[in-house]
């Protein structure tokens, strides 16, 4: 997991909730969903996120759809995809700030 940077509680948010769209997008690809659908499924996979801190409500979530469509990927495979997702994330962020200071 990523850690916060001189208290940068700013650029943390930016990275959960890019880390959240990611890793909805990486389910509903998972669960054969396209377009529209994946948009709508990443959606729901970071409204989830919202019913209490931390992200164990949105991994729940990814493991009871998994469930229900027969998706053979346990809880700690997709804690794993969140952990990745978390750290494309912040890479992401981080290289298009250097971006913009550069600039």
């Amino acid at each position: 997991m990523v850690t916060v940077r001189n208290n940068d509680a700013e650029f943390h948010k930016r990275v959960v909730e890019r880390r959240n769209f990611l890793f909805g997008l990486w389910a509903g690809r998972t669960l054969g969903r396209y377009d529209h659908e994946l948009a709508r499924y990443a959606s729901e996979v970071m409204t989830a996120d919202l019913l209490v801190r931390g992200p164990q409500d949105m991994i729940a979530k990814v493991h009871r759809d998994f469930i229900d469509h027969d998706v053979l990927i346990s809880r700690p495979m997709i804690l794993l995809e969140l952990h990745r997702c978390e750290d494309r994330a912040a890479a992401e962020l981080d290289y298009t700030n250097r971006n913009r200071r550069e600039t």
